[in-house]
């Protein structure tokens, strides 16, 4: 039993040599700049829903009336909740309410 060994027979030329002269090897080294980071959430603020629709000021009984997003009137004292405001005082023309961690002054619109 002989056993041959048969090595490939080719032969490299100049043409096979082309690809590697092509690259561009002397070149800056550099990382390539970061992705950019993407942009935080846009949080909606929340938009108070009431509106004024009069005052009851007495010496004692202070009221303020609100129009409430579905139309119905809802009469509140100071440190009621009307929606998501709280009423934090009501003055002869103006009520203060509280809402999202802010003091809103709401006004009789006047007509």
């Amino acid at each position: 039993m002989s056993l041959s060994t048969t090595q490939p027979s080719y032969a490299l030329t100049i043409a096979d040599f082309q690809p590697l002269w092509n690259l561009q090897l002397r070149q800056p080294l550099f990382d390539p700049p970061p992705a950019p980071s993407p942009a935080p959430p846009v949080v909606k603020q929340p938009i108070l829903t009431i509106k004024l629709a009069g005052i009851i000021n007495e010496p004692g009984h202070c009221f303020a009336m609100f129009t409430m997003p579905d139309g119905q009137i809802e009469m509140k004292a100071v440190g009621d909740r009307c929606g998501d405001a709280e009423v934090v005082s009501i003055e002869d023309n103006v009520v203060n309410v509280r809402f999202n961690g802010q003091t809103i002054k709401l006004r009789l619109q006047e007509g």
